[in-house]
């Protein structure tokens, strides 16, 4: 980067910024840059001294970004401490819209992102490569998110946590991600379930929906073991998850749980049936008759295909 860039206080497009260590070249140079507006990259974030360093870019006070993403590029062996401080003091103001963080390596998000409205007007939210963090921010509750993508976070087992129903019961359904229109969930090794509540211990099945999910990817997660309820989805991939999520699927397809379904990919490396159809199911029972792409990948992967025509792939 150029050296003093805070001399340009009447600047409002800056797309990247990458946090350098020389004079006029650190975090700082934000301070004075109210009028920023659209889409800021921050990269380099590990270059960051520490927390009181971090909030001299007085995010909080640009209230015209709309889209961020925080880059590091540490090792994992580093110091969580020091990260989590410096994403602490990064807090941005609650008009962004879409939210990107790649190479975080704090073991905890900060207490701004805990703040359910903090995210009123998210849209999008993605996390790459934070392979420690064991949380994701408070967003099960926004009715603006939409997207939603996590990728290599090994230490994550649910995806919202202290989630309860009146009455500590299970007898009020809550509407949880309102909004979401499309997930992916990519490696990520230690996920086993949806939600869980303030116990540590996984919610009940009618407390996890998804109500207006139309795209769900499933990827690498070997310990996912269901798909929650999706009703209106349509394009659905699961591949490399628990045998049990790959095989409760045509349970789903037979009560007509996705009526809507349109493209459909399963994969498993045991030797089960995903996708057994029965051959004398009647016309009125035929839930995938939207169906129009079908990829099954695995031994002994379909059973009884004649209901079945040939543009339909099976490897």
């Amino acid at each position: 980067m150029s050296p003093n860039f805070r001399l340009l206080n009447n600047l409002h497009i800056l797309t990247t910024f990458v946090v350098g260590t020389g004079d006029g070249l650190g975090i700082e140079q934000l301070k004075d840059l109210q009028n920023l507006s659209n889409k800021l990259e921050l990269l380099n974030l590990d270059k960051i001294k520490g927390g009181e360093n971090a909030k001299e870019a007085n995010l909080s006070q640009k209230q015209n970004l709309s889209e961020l993403l925080f880059t590091w590029d540490q090792k994992i062996d580093d110091d969580p401490r020091d990260v989590e401080e410096v994403l602490q003091c990064l807090e941005p103001h609650s008009n962004i819209q879409k939210l990107e963080i790649r190479g975080y390596h704090g073991l905890e998000i900060s207490q701004w992102m805990r703040k359910p409205q903090m995210f009123d007007c998210l849209r999008e939210l993605k996390m790459f490569g934070c392979p420690k963090c064991k949380s994701i921010p408070v967003i099960w509750f926004s009715v603006s998110l939409e997207i939603l993508v996590l990728e290599r976070m090994d230490n994550l087992i649910t995806l919202c946590n202290n989630l309860d129903a009146e009455a500590g019961g299970c007898i009020t359904p809550l509407r949880i991600f309102p909004g979401l229109k499309k997930m992916r969930l990519i490696q990520l090794p230690s996920l086993e379930m949806w939600a869980e509540n303030s116990m540590g211990e996984p919610s009940c099945d009618n407390l996890v929906t998804f109500p207006m999910l139309e795209e769900l990817k499933i990827k690498n997660c070997p310990k996912l073991a269901s798909t929650a309820a999706i009703p209106v989805v349509s394009k659905l991939s699961i591949v490399g998850a628990h045998s049990t999520a790959v095989g409760s699927v045509f349970t789903s397809i037979r009560l007509g749980s996705w009526p809507f379904l349109v493209s459909l990919t399963l994969g498993s490396l045991e030797d089960i049936p995903m996708l057994p159809l029965d051959a004398q199911q009647s016309q009125s029972e035929r839930p995938l008759e939207k169906l129009e792409s079908l990829t099954l990948k695995g031994p002994n992967s379909l059973i009884g295909s004649s209901g079945l025509s040939c543009q339909y792939q099976c490897v």
